[in-house]
């Protein structure tokens, strides 16, 4: 199902950072993975979170240039590529940010599996 970048959060903005990084996640079928899990794995076991592990998103803001700002007036967050002056908000810096990559790569929507929107 295409889904707006910017409406991304939890497992299914995991997924797309995933995907588009090419970050290899385990074998086990997505369904079976979240129904055991909850969260998605890479191939060697450990969970991979970008949207809320600074250890994992950390090196994409970095690396993608993001600058976050937080907006006093609602109490999120927003985050824009240095290159352009589209910002994404978030409720959180790191969602901001994966949300800010993803819109970036995809310009817009990517089709995301649907069992992961149930997530």
């Amino acid at each position: 199902m295409k889904v707006k970048a910017h409406e991304l959060e939890g497992v299914a903005l995991d997924w797309a950072v995933a995907k588009l990084r090419g970050v290899a996640l385990s074998q086990v079928p997505l369904k079976r993975m979240l129904k055991t899990y909850g969260v998605l794995r890479l191939r060697h076991g450990a969970l991979y979170s970008p949207s809320t592990e600074w250890a994992q998103g950390g090196p994409i803001v970095e690396q993608e240039q993001l600058q976050l700002m937080h907006m006093w007036d609602c109490g999120g967050w927003s985050a824009m590529r240095y290159d352009n002056m589209r910002s994404v908000s978030g409720p959180n810096p790191l969602t901001a940010a994966m949300r800010c990559y993803v819109m970036n790569r995809v310009d817009g929507e990517i089709d995301v599996p649907d069992e992961l929107l149930c997530a």
